[in-house]
């Protein structure tokens, strides 16, 4: 039997979504918040993320330590994450239990941000801010972005840095919450075996909660100069590299076949990128990556290579660039597969298909299936990316660096 949607729309602008597949032995459910890095002000940055953290911190009706108790009790695998472009809270259960656990989502989303926890939490942030700082990967590519965007929101760090968190106060992450997430700004999506009906009827709980201003996002298309950037870190051995440019957005039609070009120029292995530098010893990783925002979308060439070779493996990344049509129909085929594989087996448990189909619910407003984006995948020829590439040309490609500094000045 098919897999069924359902939808539904509250008078406070609540929506539920759910993808039912009867043959799951587990379910899923997720609330999204249309809230990410991007709706926040500069003196704001890491708020959302903050948040994420304060929502476990306790409830109107339970303390931190009654609230995992809860979830324990109902065999719950709960998590959350912050995007660029949304927040989201979830978990995974036995199907009797999913109305359970969506009754504690929604306590959850109405915190107690005790304010000796919102300290706490705010050291345990920056903790994990300078966790990431350890990471070069991770420094590059938070760098690389707030540089390539520049003042267009999506360049807005998600954890913020050590002075932007330190300096939000417990007032103001109420404020934002209040102001952010309200009913006209979330979706629950559920995903797996459940009985629509009671999920329904349950979920009209909170559809008669009060509606609140919905935020407004404003969506501009990011204007690309190319630019140079190269940071330097003493404790480096290394060298690493990223090559950005513009492309499809999430909203754009050409997505699909950027994905595939990204597979046949960039992926891990057996691809171009693969064999021009990482098989022949040139550099140690190297990939290619399509990263879309609702109104903007870049792809990211990154590689990993020794300060000599630096120079050497750069140059070969932008002559992918300058030609990024110099592949076959095979490799085409070859990349489509690989995609095809990847979103099959990520969507084969409940909650593996929740993140993706709750994701695109909120940035799109229509339920969509994983077999729409199966069908769309297979449709691209080489053809389709030779077009695409007419409207988002790779040749001149933004540039950054994170070098071992030998003494140099301009550390990250």
């Amino acid at each position: 039997m098919a897999d069924e949607i359902f939808e539904h729309t509250f008078e406070n602008g609540l929506r539920l979504v759910a993808q039912k597949s009867s043959s799951a032995l587990s379910a899923a459910i997720g609330i999204f918040v249309r809230n990410g890095a991007r709706d926040e002000e500069p003196n704001e940055s890491g708020i959302s993320h903050l948040i994420e953290h304060m929502l476990f911190k306790g409830t109107k009706k339970r303390s931190a330590l009654d609230l995992t108790y809860a979830i324990s009790n109902l065999g719950a695998q709960v998590n959350a994450f912050t995007s660029e472009e949304e927040t989201a809270f979830y978990a995974a259960v036995l199907p009797e239990k999913l109305t359970d656990i969506e009754n504690l989502l929604f306590e959850m989303m109405e915190p107690s941000f005790p304010e000796a926890d919102f300290e706490l939490e705010k050291k345990v942030v920056l903790e994990e801010i300078a966790q990431y700082q350890d990471r070069p990967q991770f420094c590059l590519f938070e760098k690389a972005l707030k540089d390539y965007f520049g003042l267009h929101p999506s360049g807005n760090s998600i954890l913020g840095t050590k002075r932007s968190v330190s300096a939000i106060s417990h007032k103001q992450i109420q404020d934002f919450f209040k102001s952010h997430y309200g009913p006209s700004n979330i979706i629950v999506a559920a995903t797996g075996n459940f009985d629509w009906e009671r999920l329904l009827k349950e979920t009209a709980k909170y559809g008669i909660l009060k509606a609140n201003g919905k935020p407004n996002r404003t969506l501009i298309r990011h204007n690309h100069n190319p630019i140079f950037r190269e940071y330097f870190r003493e404790d480096l051995h290394q060298s690493h590299i990223i090559l950005m440019a513009p492309a499809p957005s999430l909203r754009d039609k050409e997505r699909y076949a950027f994905g595939v070009l990204c597979s046949v120029i960039g992926d891990v292995s057996g691809s171009r990128l693969y064999f021009d530098v990482v098989e022949p010893g040139l550099a140690e990783s190297a990939t290619m990556e399509h990263d879309e925002r609702e109104d903007s979308g870049c792809v990211a060439l990154y590689s990993t290579t020794s300060l000599e070779l630096a120079n050497k493996v750069a140059d070969k990344m932008r002559a992918l660039l300058k030609n990024p049509l110099d592949f076959s129909e095979e490799e085409v085929e070859r990349a489509k597969k690989k995609i095809r594989v990847r979103l099959v087996q990520g969507n084969e448990v409940p909650l593996g298909r929740l993140i993706g189909f709750g994701s695109d619910y909120l940035a799109f407003g229509v339920p969509i299936s994983i077999q729409e984006h199966l069908d769309s995948f297979q449709a691209i020829s080489k053809k389709d990316i030779a077009k695409a590439l007419e409207t988002f040309p790779l040749s001149e490609a933004s540039e950054f660096r994170l070098t071992p500094s030998n003494g140099k000045n301009s550390p990250v």
